[in-house]
């Protein structure tokens, strides 16, 4: 990641000396005592800057390579993502601290607006003073911090649902390390409008940027400028369209700023989303139809009674068929052990309704919450460069668990039958309810890790035997719920 940091803070070091037209110090090393033409050297930084930005992408590689290597698919996404988040943070660090060596630019010297006066015209120093300043004196010169908080989320919501609350953060972060504030003018641009409307005034832009003049003089223009407020019935003046707009935007400012007058209600007008916590069922308030104690401990011991049953009957090795990848032939593999150990019925989430009573639920599975895979290898080589290797090379899926919901359905022969029938069956569930089983298809775990359980030979590419494990054992993981768990449940409780 340093080394991503340095490259990118080199490349903009030149950047910087080719938009400011200085060498830089290692260019001019190369040519000793003769001095190079400008476009010369400036080819020189770019081929420079060429050969920079092929180090950054082989740097990335090599880091997309090492995430891979020790992690599973999407856990080694994250972390890459991780590792070029502190990249970039370290380009920036190192780009400030950089930035202090850099020489500085001479900047040419800038004259004053020029405004010219027609006719006679006049006006009080002070306002001229403020004319020569230009036309975008009285514009802001950015966006504000709220357009920019609205920006965030409109880009948060064009991304994928579990990445939408991570986009909101990353967007809030940067704008508190990068926002400042910022006005166009804290001047109040009333006093010189009014001075133009009583002296029948007008301001319009000269051909030349940044250059007005000043007439007395009538239009046609009369008419929409009396219909948008800016002169009264009588008065000849004329304002060119983007003066008019700089008389607008000097009536909003003075208007968005009365003494005493603001509205309560615009420190309110943009709040940001508070879905993102709102929707996490840990954080909710309870649900009115929660089901009562009782019923959960009469669904959690059926469960348990059901889960007794199954651990005789359920095979605790589950066969995995044979693969051939990159020169690598894998065989005999087996995920085991499939032990269920003890089974939790989420209390704050189980819904009781009049027909329809819901428990989820979460079973533990394998020993020390564990389901460990093993392949047999077996690498012919080429007997060149690599020798023959055999051995086995392990999978380990950690903290495993299966997530599932048991549903009570009132029996359609006892929709109609009495109240007091109805409040007795949470005790007898066999005799007026059905019972209804489902599983969530991928299993709930925190890591997955993989490695060769033999001395690892030089030359063998281990990486490709690792992978091709990882993608064999896990659709027989995910699919576990369904194939092995969920019939042998559904069996011992009689479910659908």
């Amino acid at each position: 990641m340093c080394a991503i940091a340095l490259t990118s803070c080199k490349i903009r070091s030149l950047s910087y000396h080719q938009k400011c037209g200085i060498p830089p110090t290692e260019v001019r090393l190369l040519f000793g005592h003769l001095q190079p033409s400008s476009g010369h050297w400036k080819r020189i930084c770019a081929i420079l800057k060429s050969e920079l930005h092929r180090q950054i992408r082989h740097l990335k590689d090599w880091l997309r390579h090492f995430c891979f290597q020790i992690e599973h698919p999407w856990a080694a996404s994250n972390k890459l993502r991780e590792h070029l988040r502190l990249a970039a943070l370290l380009t920036e660090t190192y780009w400030n601290d950089c930035r202090r060596s850099l020489p500085k630019k001479a900047k040419g010297k800038v004259e004053a607006s020029a405004v010219t006066y027609l006719e006679g015209a006049y006006l009080p120093s002070e306002f001229d003073n403020l004319l020569q300043k230009g036309p975008k004196f009285s514009l802001e010169p950015r966006a504000r911090k709220h357009e920019l908080l609205a920006a965030v989320h409109r880009v948060a919501d064009k991304v994928v649902a579990e990445e939408k609350t991570h986009c909101v953060s990353e967007g809030v972060e940067c704008l508190s390390r990068t926002w400042t504030a910022r006005h166009g003018t804290n001047k109040d641009l009333r006093p010189l409008v009014n001075h133009f409307q009583q002296e029948h005034l007008s301001l319009a832009q000269a051909d030349k940027e940044a250059i007005f003049e000043q007439q007395q003089s009538s239009t046609p223009a009369q008419g929409a400028l009396h219909r948008l407020g800016l002169i009264q019935n009588g008065t000849t003046s004329v304002a060119l369209p983007v003066v008019l707009d700089f008389c607008i935007l000097a009536q909003d400012v003075a208007a968005s700023h009365p003494a005493k007058e603001r509205s309560p209600s615009t420190s309110n007008a943009v709040r940001p989303s508070s879905s993102s916590w709102l929707d996490d069922p840990e954080t909710r308030s309870p649900p009115a139809d929660q089901c009562p104690e009782r019923d959960v401990e009469f669904a959690r011991n059926l469960l348990r009674d059901a889960l007794d049953r199954v651990r005789t009957s359920l095979d605790e090795v589950v066969t995995v068929g044979n693969v051939t990848a990159n020169g690598f032939t894998l065989f005999n593999g087996t995920l085991s052990p499939l032990r269920l150990t003890s089974v939790n019925i989420t209390a704050h989430r189980s819904v009781c309704r009049e027909r329809q009573k819901d428990f989820p639920f979460v079973i533990a599975v394998g020993t020390e919450a564990k389901l460990r895979g093993v392949y047999e290898y077996h690498y012919a080589g080429n007997n060149v460069t690599t020798l023959e290797d055999r051995g086995r090379v392990g999978v380990t899926f950690s903290e495993v668990s299966f997530d599932g919901k048991l549903s009570q359905l009132l029996r359609d022969d006892n929709a109609t039958g009495s109240g007091s029938d109805a409040a007795s069956s949470s005790t007898t569930p066999e005799a007026a309810w059905r019972l209804r089983l489902t599983m969530q298809e991928f299993p709930s775990f925190t890591g997955i890790q993989t490695g060769a359980q033999n001395p690892q030979r030089a030359g063998v590419p281990y990486f490709e035997i690792m992978q091709a494990a990882d993608r064999s054992f896990v659709p027989v993981f995910a699919k576990l719920p369904e194939t092995h768990v969920l019939p042998a449940l559904k069996r011992a409780l009689g479910a659908e």
